[in-house]
């Protein structure tokens, strides 16, 4: 048993399975809450049945739908980080680093040998 949220005109297949035109064409013309008939899948290996549970009308979702809950709430934890970080002081630019004393300079290494 898969659950799977959501299907979009612009889909080829159902779950990854092959040879589901016809289960498609059921879906988009199917009312709330009814089961699909019986389809054979793949290379006629595997079964499909099919309940639509809602459907979503074209534009906006709800605010109860759980991936946007789901969305809002990761949105609203990237603004809590961003505001944190706006206390932060900000660092210094890195100092230039010397070169080891007792080595030679990255420009002596990238030199031509002679």
């Amino acid at each position: 048993v898969r659950d799977i949220a959501d299907i979009s005109t612009a889909q080829h297949n159902i779950a990854g399975l092959r040879a589901t035109r016809e289960a498609l064409k059921w879906i988009f013309n199917a009312k709330e809450g009814t089961v699909s008939p019986l389809y054979e899948c793949g290379n006629n290996n595997t079964l499909l049945v099919l309940t639509l549970e809602r459907i979503n009308k074209a534009g906006f979702r709800t605010l109860d739908d759980p991936q946007v809950k789901e969305y809002y709430q990761a949105a609203q934890e990237n603004q809590n980080i961003m505001n944190g970080m706006k206390d932060m002081p900000a660092q210094a630019p890195m100092q230039q680093v010397a070169p080891p004393q007792d080595g030679p300079t990255p420009a002596q290494m990238a030199a031509p040998k002679q």
